[in-house]
């Protein structure tokens, strides 16, 4: 296993873990995050009445944060945009995960479950990471 591999590895089970932690009234697939706060963006802890989506969760994990991964807001979208050195939204998400463009929009990407975003549950998000996790587990 490389040591890309291993970052990978390590990181979808944090990211994984993360999520299972986020209060269910707090998660939404339909955006990266909703509750926008100009003095402080990317402060997201299930206190404050923000939603967020998997990757939007993603970037309060600190080690996450710490090596980049970032939401940023796009004045000319009206939304936030996840962003991971010049990529930017399902991109940012595959290049930071070092996994494929595909394996990232099958997480990240409402069309790819077979429901409406405002009802895919954290869970049926953490099965669609764990399932890349096998291919990156060191056994």
């Amino acid at each position: 296993m490389t040591g890309q591999q291993k970052q990978t590895f390590t990181d979808l089970n944090r990211w994984a873990d993360f999520l299972e932690d986020v209060p269910d009234g707090n998660f939404c697939m339909a955006t990266w995050k909703s509750g926008y706060d100009p003095l402080n963006i990317n402060k997201m802890d299930g206190g404050c009445g923000t939603t967020a989506c998997a990757g939007g969760w993603a970037t309060v994990i600190p080690q996450f944060k710490r090596r980049g991964l970032v939401l940023k807001w796009h004045d000319n979208t009206d939304a936030f945009v996840m962003c991971f050195k010049h990529y930017r939204g399902y991109d940012a998400i595959a290049e930071f995960f070092g996994i494929s463009d595909g394996r990232a929009m099958c997480i990240c990407a409402p069309g790819y479950y077979d429901a409406e975003a405002s009802t895919i549950t954290i869970a049926d998000v953490v099965q669609r990471i764990n399932e890349v996790i096998k291919d990156f587990s060191p056994e």
